[in-house]
């Protein structure tokens, strides 16, 4: 089993850099511009999906849609709570850039590390996440699929694939995915590899770092 898991496109959430969370927003025109330039190229290498897990939060629901569409796969889209994106808590919307005091503290343990600042106050952990997305997969891998895509989100990816990546105590690996890039593993139904780590099927004049 191949499987592609894509970061959604940019939201005007991702745009002002705040903590976006489980706040239900729609994609902005960049983001749907590069949903849409992704399923494209899909469609160039001929790739083939049985099936698409999304997260269900619109974003990631859009961008499933746009890249299935450009891609030219018809295929069925099943949504899974487990996931969406980790819940912000109290810091739903918060700036990130900017941010004072002590909640500056968090923000830069969050941003530069993830595992130091424990929970969001009420709501989840980096951990929380790691444990539901990754039985989501170990779960998926074990189905009769040959390709599938994935829909979802910047810490959730991170999560899901956090025991494939070589520093496993540093959550964001390289930093946040960019909008829309593919991370690609395959699986015999045990061992899992990562194949493609954020590659980036668009342009990459169009590539945007919201957290810098």
């Amino acid at each position: 089993m191949k499987v592609y898991i894509i970061r959604h496109g940019e939201t005007s959430a991702n745009k002002m850099g705040v903590f976006q969370g489980w706040t239900d927003l729609e994609l902005n025109e960049s983001g749907v511009f590069l949903a849409a330039e992704t399923g494209k190229a899909l469609k160039k290498e001929n790739i083939r999906f049985d099936v698409c897990y999304s997260s269900p939060l619109i974003r990631a629901k859009e961008t499933a849609r746009l890249v299935l569409e450009n891609s030219d796969n018809d295929c069925p889209v099943i949504y899974d709570e487990r996931i969406k994106e980790i819940n912000n808590g109290d810091y739903e919307l918060a700036k990130i850039k900017g941010a004072e005091g002590e909640f500056k503290k968090f923000v830069d343990g969050w941003m530069s590390e993830g595992f130091s600042v424990g929970r969001f106050p009420n709501g989840e952990s980096a951990e929380d996440v790691i444990k539901r997305t990754q039985e989501f997969l170990f779960e998926l891998i074990k189905k009769d699929y040959d390709s599938v895509l994935i829909s979802t989100h910047g810490a959730a990816l991170r999560a899901m694939l956090n025991f494939l990546y070589e520093d496993k105590n540093y959550f964001w690996h390289t930093g946040v995915p960019y909008n829309c890039a593919v991370s690609i593993i395959e699986s015999d139904g045990e061992d899992i590899r990562l194949l493609e780590d954020d590659k980036i099927y668009y342009d990459r004049k169009y590539v945007v770092d919201n957290y810098k």
